[in-house]
């Protein structure tokens, strides 16, 4: 994921601020139950209606605070993960055109379109989850507790008991959640595949017939892909109940031994009621965990496929010292020429050599399929010859790096001495 959250460099600043904001919300909401023991302890049990107003107009503008925190936070959120996105498709995008043939065959159309559009959707959200709920949550968790056990410790330990036991369980849901998302991606990937191949074959379908027998492949992969996505989202939709239920035996412990504290007068009423509020939001910030759990998982999933492109080797770019100066004419030699595709152990061409000078013609004739385009392709780079040499003005192709090599489609040599029109 480094890789990919590189691109939110260039958001320091607004990131830095976004953050301070969420921190500054969360600061005031740790302090509101502080308060509120307060308005109850030393306000309505004592009788004192002047603390009660005061403690409430210090509610009330603590409140205000984390609400004009909270939009600005939001509106700063936006910005970031919206411009973050707009430069990692960009980036993206632009490394795939920079791909020479032999490398963007390695990668299926229909899994470059999902990286371009649905993986870089799931890789922002989780930055804006990021700058806005993602760490909040568990600071709030944390928060929480910490200032639980400032106000009465012997009542908040039965909050800290139960956490490390759902720290493990969190961390086993992700670890699996990761690798069921990444199975659910791949899915998709491939019924994007298929239905970019039925599309462009739609004339061949329609004229053989095929529709049903399509319609049926089509089915089969949906269904894997309702069955992975089901597979997730339902571990995920057990983090919640779990979380919660271990919640709520910690906090009626806490009321069962605070009330016999109270009786006892080993706490006061308005401890009990503050610990109680400090409960409350550790539950309400476990229950964001499994939505936060499920977008990191996803995210993962599809920054580790966006990585993929970001960080592919060009196949032909096995040096970066080519040389740069465009040839404007020359003479094309192939000497002992064979060539493969990648993945394949059969040739194409087979020790193919012949010479052509400037201003000088060469008519290749063939059958469909017997390597008239692929040995064109060898003059401008798109791939490289898997033996022997092609060599245009004296300089082996493989010499130059892969955009000085691909200005030869227009160098007047080789567009004379492969002509289009000729192959028949």
């Amino acid at each position: 994921m480094k890789t990919v959250f590189a691109y939110a460099k260039p958001y320091k600043i607004p990131i830095i601020f976004a953050l301070f904001l969420m921190l500054l919300e969360l600061t005031v909401e740790l302090m509101q139950p502080l308060v509120i023991a307060k308005i109850i302890d030393d306000g309505i049990l004592e009788g004192d209606q002047d603390r009660i107003v005061q403690y409430g107009i210090v509610l009330m503008v603590l409140s205000f605070i984390a609400l004009l925190s909270g939009i600005v936070n939001s509106y700063y959120a936006a910005h970031v993960s919206q411009s973050f996105s707009f430069d990692l498709r960009k980036a993206v995008y632009g490394k795939i055109q920079s791909f020479s043939l032999a490398t963007f065959n390695k990668f299926p159309a229909s899994g470059l379109i999902t990286r371009l559009t649905s993986d870089v959707t799931l890789v922002q959200q989780i930055l804006f989850m990021g700058l806005r709920i993602m760490l909040r949550a568990p600071l709030l968790v944390i928060g929480s507790m910490i200032m639980a056990l400032v106000v009465n410790a012997k009542l908040a330990v039965y909050l800290v008991l139960v956490f490390p036991f759902l720290l493990a369980f969190l961390y086993f849901m992700v670890l699996k959640g990761v690798r069921y998302f990444s199975f659910v991606q791949q899915r998709l990937d491939r019924l994007n595949r298929m239905i970019q191949e039925n599309l462009q074959a739609v004339r061949l379908i329609k004229a053989y017939l095929r529709g049903r027998y399509e319609s049926n492949r089509f089915s089969e992969v949906a269904d894997s892909l309702k069955i992975d996505t089901v597979k997730a989202f339902r571990i995920m939709e057990t983090i919640l109940p779990i979380l919660l239920f271990g919640m709520n035996v910690s906090l009626l412990a806490v009321l069962w031994f605070g009330a016999s504290q109270i009786q006892a007068n080993g706490a006061q009423i308005g401890e009990l009621v503050a610990i109680v509020n400090y409960a409350m939001r550790m539950t309400g910030a476990f229950s964001m965990f499994s939505f936060i759990i499920m977008a990191f998982a996803r995210s993962k999933a599809s920054s580790e496929r966006i990585e993929e492109i970001l960080l592919a080797e060009n196949v032909l770019e096995k040096d970066g010292q080519g040389k740069q100066a465009a040839v404007e004419d020359g003479t094309v030699v192939f000497e002992n020429v064979s060539f493969s595709y990648p993945g394949t152990a059969a040739h194409v061409l087979k020790d193919i050599s012949f010479e052509i000078k400037p201003n000088e013609k060469l008519a290749i004739m063939g059958a469909t399929g017997s390597g008239k385009s692929s040995l064109l392709q060898l003059i401008p780079r798109f791939y490289d010859a898997t033996e022997g040499s092609v060599r245009i003005h004296g300089i082996d192709v493989q010499e130059w790096s892969l955009p000085a090599a691909q200005k030869h489609r227009d160098c007047p040599a080789a567009i004379a001495s492969v002509h289009g029109n000729d192959f028949r």
